[in-house]
């Protein structure tokens, strides 16, 4: 009998970096997530496989699974396989009684967004394997990848959530984020990976008081935004937020460094700054303007938010 989970993909829409520390952040899940398929195996072995959303083979390695005890097979494994590796054991010293319950197993991941989207291809696997292996999906996160795990509440839930770090444990509330101008919201993808590692590193050096102001801010700006009737203080609410983010971290807006000349309305990055998409606001022209720009993957709000 093959079991089957899936997980949502997310968009973080407001308080990036900040949700680290306690801010209250807009997340909601996206239409598109990741799918794990698990059999049980008569042979002592855990064989994994993982397919992009192309239906093209992108990681397929075997693992030893005798004596329940888990080894790797390549003696210079990549650092995919290596990952993969630490994720069964972290999962193995979490709940060894689901893997003593079959001789092997065989699992067969599926993506399906681009990989490169930064949609959450991380955050889907991990809560896929921790319905499976009957586990704290926060819990494995934070002993494999870290986080706030904001996105593995939007893998979890199947609407938009206010999400916060209380006292180091997750915190989330459904909200009703449905806005009117949806039709005027959409993503657009900047073509490449944005690594947030620097960023962070300069975000963690800030002072402690500056911080508090800024979280402060941001989550007041969060409720509004989410709580917003009227497209004109949207478009205000998304510029206010960029300035408190670009003061805090030292870094360009997206507008400014990009987009200069974009008049249709506001730019707001999104997740780690410079990197996945962006969300902006606009008419059917500001669509063309992007696609000139060399930016052709545009997506329509109620195409990419379940």
């Amino acid at each position: 009998m093959v079991n089957k989970f899936y997980s949502n993909g997310k968009l973080l829409l407001t308080a990036e970096y900040l949700v680290l520390d306690g801010a209250t952040a807009l997340a909601i899940p996206t239409k598109k997530g990741q799918s794990l398929a698990v059999n049980k195996l008569n042979e002592p072995i855990i064989k994994w496989s993982s397919f992009l959303h192309d239906q093209s083979l992108w990681l397929e390695v075997i693992f030893s699974f005798e004596d329940k005890i888990i080894t790797l097979r390549d003696e210079n494994p990549s650092k995919e396989v290596k990952r993969l590796f630490d994720i069964f054991k972290t999962m193995y010293a979490m709940n060894d009684r689901v893997f003593k319950s079959s001789t092997g197993w065989e699992f067969i991941s599926t993506l399906q967004f681009p990989k490169d989207w930064g949609l959450g291809s991380s955050s889907t696997l991990l809560n896929n394997f921790a319905q499976w292996a009957e586990i704290d999906a926060y819990v494995l996160l934070e002993k494999t990848f870290t986080g706030s795990g904001y996105d593995i509440a939007s893998a979890k839930y199947n609407h938009p959530i206010f999400f916060s770090l209380q006292e180091k444990k997750p915190v989330v509330e459904s909200v009703n984020f449905d806005p009117i101008f949806k039709d005027k919201l959409f993503f657009v993808h900047l073509n490449q990976k944005k690594s947030s590692r620097e960023a962070i590193k300069y975000y963690r050096s800030q002072p402690i008081e500056k911080r508090e102001k800024a979280i402060t801010q941001l989550t007041a700006l969060t409720k509004e935004f989410a709580q917003c009737h009227s497209l004109a203080r949207f478009n205000e609410i998304i510029i206010d937020h960029e300035i408190i983010l670009s003061n805090f971290l030292n870094l360009t807006t997206v507008k400014e460094r990009l987009f200069k000349d974009y008049s249709y309305g506001s730019i707001k990055s999104l997740g780690g700054w410079g990197g996945d998409f962006i969300l902006a606001t606009g008419n059917e022209n500001a669509r063309t303007y992007f696609k000139k720009r060399g930016y052709p993957t545009v997506v329509e709000y109620c195409d990419m938010v379940l």
